[in-house]
């Protein structure tokens, strides 16, 4: 989350030029801090406000899920037949 909250503080340059610690927050980060300007280390704390750990039932089932995933990556994209057998 925070590495792409600071792409979108790039992209729009909202760092303040004289302290590149401060960000200078535009009507969307305004709506999620409810400030003008935050510095980088309120900006993380503020946003802890925003996002929750997950609960362990969540955290195994979401590891589960990225094994699934990563199982399917490394499975050849199209399988060859198997011919049946006789029996």
């Amino acid at each position: 989350v925070v590495k792409k909250l600071w792409a979108y503080i790039r992209e729009k340059n909202l760092q303040d030029p004289k302290n590149r610690r401060n960000i200078i927050c535009d009507e969307a980060l305004q709506v999620l801090f409810r400030v003008n300007s935050i510095n980088m280390f309120q900006m993380n704390k503020a946003l802890t406000r925003h996002i929750w750990p997950l609960d362990e039932a969540d955290a195994k089932s979401k590891e589960k899920e990225k094994q699934c995933e990563q199982v399917e990556e490394d499975e050849p994209k199209h399988k060859a037949k198997r011919q049946k057998k006789e029996v």
